[in-house]
């Protein structure tokens, strides 16, 4: 409105002067100036007028439509329309999330869109949103689904109908989205990492992230009558700097597969990167804690200066060699820091002899909340063979640290489909890093004096 006002206001401006004579006075230009003002005026009220009318008008034929649409039991508030999304991108998430420990919470009425495939999912759709019973070939009702515009176009939705399907996000593409989504999340909860056993969590508002912590106080100092309390440092610097990095993937649906009806290629992609996703961070705190990544000193985790390593088997001997190492492990003023051991990292190949080793060792006759908790992670097989970590309690003091970006605790998952080719690409982001914050934490008993190296990625 305000764009056509002003090209209106700007033409009688234009004309006006033509009405005044060649011998004009003053007295001419003040009555061509209020002529101005009149005009402009009437010009206002015309277009308000006008504008207002046709909103009206616009308010009325959606107002009408809403009300066809209720007469005839099809969806016409936003929520309807989220039900749709919500039962149909439930129906499709939960045949592939069968098998998985995470579900996701189902709509109610998910329950009848179970046992059908992509291409009957948006049979399903068409005769939710429109009304009618689709006789056309699957491809067809695919093609149309995928493109809610040629279903206003044709006229099988209106324009009230259009525009709450962009809205809520309830059109086909966005349902097959939010089942990719669904999918991916239900693999990258159900596979429970074994990092938060051992390590610590940190998040950075940036991608630089900067440990903090400081060592036990020796002792609280006695107060004499009448001297002042003396102050403790509240937060150490560690020493430790390292940066937040981006890890990604994208997986492409094609169109073909769609019109195969092949539900599992639809879903392997979601489940494959959740798979990843999932993996992420266990990969990187093992590759520091097994691969023997640098310490905050420089030198290597486990080196005979730190006096944190074990040679020989584990056995019941090297299991109190390596608690008596923990324990012997000192503050920056020397004073011990009774660090009692709880977390013994093993790799699958020796589960078995670790569960016997703690079981003969007397651990199932100790307090509960003492006894050293058994986390196997084959990772060790490839990185460390023949190794085993015991560890402190991460929540006293932790040998490795996995940092995410504020708000990112949880990977980005994104779907969009291509307009030229209608195929559905999906693609996740994630940042995270991990790093070794300190040797005291952890012991290593291996046979072999070496450990891995390198650190991994």
């Amino acid at each position: 409105m305000g764009r056509h006002r002003a090209e209106a206001i700007e033409l009688f401006k234009m004309r006006a002067p033509s009405r005044l004579p060649n011998h004009a006075d003053a007295a001419d230009f003040a009555r061509a100036r209020e002529w101005d003002r009149q005009g402009i005026d009437r010009i206002e009220r015309e277009l308000e007028a006008h504008y207002t009318k046709s909103e009206r008008e616009a308010q009325a034929v959606y107002d009408l439509q809403r009300a066809r649409l209720e007469v005839g039991g099809l969806p016409w508030r936003p929520n309807d329309f989220c039900d749709i999304r919500e039962a149909l991108s439930d129906g499709l998430a939960i045949q592939a999330l069968k098998n998985c420990t995470w579900s996701p919470r189902l709509h109610k009425d998910a329950g009848q869109y179970i046992h059908v495939g992509p291409l009957q999912l948006a049979r399903s759709w068409f005769r939710r949103v429109t009304g009618d019973v689709p006789m056309e070939p699957d491809a067809t009702i695919f093609n149309k689904a995928m493109e809610p515009r040629r279903l206003a176009h044709e006229g099988l939705i209106n324009a009230y109908q259009y525009v709450m399907l962009s809205q809520t996000s309830s059109d086909f593409p966005s349902i097959l989205a939010d089942a990719l989504s669904k999918i991916f999340r239900g693999k990258f909860l159900s596979l429970e990492p074994t990092w938060p056993l051992w390590a610590r969590k940190a998040t950075s508002k940036q991608f630089s992230v900067f440990s903090t912590g400081l060592d036990p106080l020796d002792a609280l100092g006695e107060i004499a009558e009448g001297v002042e309390i003396k102050e403790v440092p509240c937060v150490g610097d560690l020493g430790v700097r390292y940066a937040l990095r981006t890890f990604g993937a994208k997986a492409t649906i094609s169109r073909r597969a769609i019109l195969n009806d092949d539900l599992r290629a639809i879903s392997d992609p979601g489940e494959r990167l959740g798979e990843a996703a999932s993996r992420l961070p266990d990969d990187l705190a093992m590759n520091r804690l097994a691969g023997n990544a640098p310490a905050p000193d420089g030198t290597p985790l486990f080196t005979l200066a730190h006096g944190n390593f074990v040679v020989g088997a584990l056995n019941i001997a090297t299991l109190d060699a390596a608690r008596a190492a923990l324990g012997a492990q000192a503050n920056a003023t020397g004073r011990r820091m009774n660090l009692q051991a709880k977390i013994l990292v093993v790799g699958n190949d020796q589960v078995s002899a670790a569960g016997q080793v703690l079981d003969r060792a007397g651990n199932d006759q100790i307090r509960p909340e003492d006894q050293i908790v058994l986390v196997p992670d084959g990772r060790i097989d490839e990185i460390d063979p023949g190794a085993a970590f015991l560890l402190s309690d991460p929540a006293r003091l932790a040998a490795v640290e996995v940092a995410f970006l504020e708000g990112r605790e949880e990977p980005e998952f994104r779907s969009k489909r291509e307009f030229d080719t209608q195929d559905v690409k999906t693609r996740i982001l994630w940042e995270v890093g991990a790093r070794v914050v300190d040797h005291r934490a952890a012991v290593r008993i291996c046979e072999e004096s070496g450990s891995g190296s390198g650190g991994g990625p």
